[in-house]
This record gives C-alpha cells, sequence and structure tokens, in this order.
C-alpha cells in the first residue's frame, strides 16, 4: 500500500497455468509480480497511473491486481495474461463506476464475465450487500472476508487495506491478526491464537 495513493493485491489466476511456461517467461525477461508490484510502489503515486502501468507491463504468469485508490470510486480489477499477451476471452479492466452504482467488485481466482468456479464469489457479493454500503468499513470487510466460504481451508492470508484512512489489516489463517496504523503515533501490534 502507498499511503493517500493506492493499494496492490494480487491473486492466482488459472488460465493458462504452467509452471515450465512461466519459468521460461522468467528467463524471457518478462516481469514477476511482486518485483513490478514493488517498482510501482516505489514510483507511482497516484492510482490512474497504477492501473495503466500494471495493464501495460508484461508478467511472467496470468494473474489477477486488485487496486484501490484513496478517492471514492478509485477501484479496478486487472486480469493479465503471460507476457502482455491479451487473450480473447481475458476480460477488460473493471472499475468501481457511481454511474451504475457499482460500489464494489470481488474478485476470486476465476475471471469476473465468466460463471464462477465456486461459491466464493456470490457469498462475498450476498454478504456485501446485505452490509451495505453505509457500514462498509475495514473492520466489516474483514469480518465479511472471513467468512466461509470466502475463507476456507486454501486460505492463507487475509489483507484488508485503505489507502485513504491509512490503515491495513492481516490476518493469517491461523487467525493470528497483525494490524497497523499510520493515524496514531504509533503502530500497534496484536496477536491471537486459538487453539
Amino acid at each position: 500500500m502507498r499511503f493517500g495513493g493506492w493499494t496492490f493485491e494480487q491473486n492466482a489466476r488459472y488460465v493458462s497455468t504452467n509452471t515450465l511456461l512461466n519459468l521460461d517467461a522468467l528467463r524471457q525477461g518478462f516481469e514477476p509480480y511482486s518485483l513490478g508490484g514493488r517498482k510501482l510502489m516505489d514510483s507511482i503515486a497516484d492510482f490512474e497511473s497504477a492501473v495503466n502501468a500494471l495493464t501495460s507491463m508484461k508478467f511472467a504468469a496470468p494473474q489477477y491486481f486488485i487496486i484501490a485508490g484513496s478517492r471514492p470510486y478509485q477501484g479496478a480489477a486487472i486480469s493479465v495474461d503471460r507476457g502482455g499477451k491479451r487473450l480473447p476471452t481475458t476480460p477488460p479492466v473493471q472499475y468501481l463506476q457511481q454511474a451504475r452504482n457499482k460500489w464494489y467488485l470481488v474478485q476470486t481466482n476465476d475471471d469476473l464475465l465468466m460463471p464462477s468456479k465456486d461459491l466464493r464469489r456470490k457469498s462475498c457479493k450476498d454478504t456485501i450487500e446485505a452490509v451495505g454500503q453505509q457500514a462498509i468499513s475495514v473492520e466489516s470487510i474483514l469480518r465479511i472476508m472471513q467468512t466461509w466460504p470466502v475463507f476456507n481451508q486454501y486460505t492463507a492470508y487475509t489483507w484488508v487495506a485503505s489507502p485513504t484512512l491509512g490503515t491495513h489489516l492481516l490476518r493469517l489463517h491461523n487467525d493470528t491478526l497483525l494490524g497497523f496504523s499510520v493515524y496514531s503515533s504509533r503502530s500497534f501490534l496484536r496477536l491471537r491464537h486459538h487453539r
């Protein structure tokens, strides 16, 4: 997260997934997302420029990027193909849109314009709608993300961030919660263990 600027999150995209092709793409000089994302975080301050840069970079593997800006309705889900190619079935960038009352996006590990391969997308959408736009907060999103089937045995961690508020929460699968706030004069770290 770039405080006051934008957030960057990556999800695996299981379209033409092939480890050998990904390794070959790395050998050819295509970007691993972690290094490419880090470069952008260091050099780009605003949401629009970040979206443009991510859509034009040539990454070594197919994936999704979820970007949030610091102003209202700055949010996008980007589907990326290996090597900067654009497959015919790859969805265009999906944006939040105030005019169409599209106030949230749910990106799981499948393309947004295709039917979902599991229950997570529908469940998450239903829960967000039930909470409602006025009650959405970092904490309510964390609760939604920690509810089955969105949270399941394959969840390694959940990260919720707000570049506007300058806060983020990270919950590991074993229920450890790490939270940081730049609003206070000091950061805080809270750990909980349930077993």
